[in-house]
């Protein structure tokens, strides 16, 4: 069958119900993801199982969104592997629990950019009844007395709290595995060493001689057929199947396979889709090339990265300028208490004598701030101090049971060796403490 015949299908005997059952199904996956609240500007389309956007014949996978529920910021942490676990072997007991390294392997999936601010939460306490008092005097204070403006993370944040907030903006909080990888980005000038893809695509051939009028014909063409192959994977059919009737490339025999290929090795546009905004298994938009216009399925991906950093912005000692820890500021506090006395680092003033305002400090690779220092940040996992030992490669979520729930990231009240990226801390899931907060994430992916 000629590509104009099958592009007019939808217009044929049967085509109003084809096109009946096209509109149903685009519709229910709009509910799905409404029910995310995901606003993302100008999205035409969605495609199950994952998140992916097309407009104009173009993938616009955003790398940021906003939350609509709570209006929070959020970026995308990428599908893919990492070495999760202490890579430096360091000698302090408390890092034992830190090893042994190990590979992990992640879907994709958003994570807030800040921690949870005491002005969301308090619109959260407004919108659902949520039984908190912000007055209430804890051990050392309360809210106000360390995080005194609607912009300061959130504290004397009980786990349960944490989940409560999480539940009601239809997000949750992260895993520690998920926590670790996310605040890994950018721990090298290229945090990525090698990614490996192989994947398959459909050809529509635009020679270099044809007209730019010839060329816009194609181009809608192509456009078309993206839409009916989208339309015809919902139906049951197979990409293989469809590259092999549809595909202009001489290697349609075999599924319009692209084969395996490292990086730098591909053309960029290939590369820059597979390598930068495909997931497994996405379907991307329309790809542009010298040869033509491309419809790509990336069927498998390998992304190995540099992870022997120390701290999140890279090995560097603690100066005072790349996050909030027990600086001397904080130490005329803690000073007061013979527990932690002495754990300020009085050669160092980070700015600030308790918590910070979200954002007060640069931005990681992935566009997260305060993934080390300001407060600690629960995380949905239980905590055992050998769950390295035996914990699954592919998204693993702690142990089944436990006493204390894993807490990450340092916080304004401990000192440099906590800030550690990969520190593994711990609290009683029901006590609160002015120096732990949380922020959420969105498993669009799972």
């Amino acid at each position: 069958m000629s590509r104009s015949a099958w592009n007019t299908r939808l217009v044929g005997k049967n085509g109003m119900k084809r096109l009946t059952w096209f509109l149903l199904l685009a519709m229910l996956t709009s509910l799905v993801y409404a029910e995310e609240k995901i606003v993302v500007e100008n999205a035409d389309e969605f495609q199950g199982p994952e998140l992916v956007i097309v407009k104009d014949g173009k993938l616009l996978q955003p790398k940021r969104i906003t939350w609509q529920k709570d209006s929070s910021e959020m970026v995308r942490i990428p599908a893919g592997s990492f070495q999760m676990g202490d890579s430096k072997h360091e000698p302090e007991y408390w890092m034992t629990p830190a090893r042994p390294l190990h590979t992990v392997e992640l879907n994709t999936f958003y994570m807030d950019t800040t921690e949870v601010t005491v002005g969301q939460f308090m619109w959260f306490v407004e919108q659902s009844g949520y039984a908190y008092d912000f007055d209430q005097v804890f051990e050392y204070g309360t809210v106000a007395d360390f995080s005194p403006t609607d912009k300061h993370p959130m504290v004397y944040i009980n786990w349960f709290d944490a989940m409560a907030y999480a539940k009601w903006a239809g997000k949750r909080l992260p895993t520690e595995a998920e926590w670790e990888k996310a605040a890994r980005a950018g721990l090298a000038s290229d945090p990525v060493k090698k990614v490996t893809v192989k994947a398959s695509h459909i050809l529509i051939q635009a020679d270099a001689n044809v007209t730019p009028e010839e060329k816009d014909q194609i181009r809608q063409e192509a456009f078309q057929l993206l839409q009916n192959v989208r339309f015809e994977i919902g139906l049951g059919k197979t990409f293989a199947e469809l590259a092999k009737i549809h595909s202009d490339c001489p290697s349609a025999s075999n599924g319009g396979q692209l084969g395996a290929f490292g990086r730098g090795k591909m053309v960029r546009p290939f590369e820059t889709v597979c390598f930068d905004q495909l997931d497994v298994g996405q379907i991307s938009g329309l790809v542009e090339t010298d040869f033509g216009f491309h419809i790509i399925k990336l069927e498998d991906k390998k992304i190995e990265t540099n992870t022997n950093a120390r701290y999140v912005w890279g090995n560097d000692e603690v100066n005072g300028g790349q996050c909030n820890y027990a600086d001397k500021r904080a130490g005329a506090f803690l000073n007061r208490f013979e527990w932690y006395r002495d754990w300020a680092d009085i050669r160092v003033d980070d700015g600030y004598g308790k918590c910070a305002p979200v954002g007060s400090y640069a931005a990681n690779g992935y566009g997260l701030h305060d993934m080390a220092g300001n407060v600690y940040e629960w995380c949905s996992d239980w905590y055992a101090d050998n769950y390295y030992s035996n914990s699954p490669m592919n998204n693993p979520r702690g142990p089944a049971k436990g006493k204390s729930r894993v807490l990450r990231g340092g916080s304004w009240a401990f000192f440099n060796h906590f800030l550690r990226v990969a520190y593994r801390g711990r609290h009683i899931p029901l006590n609160r403490r002015s120096d732990i907060g949380f922020r959420c994430v969105s498993g669009l992916a799972n």
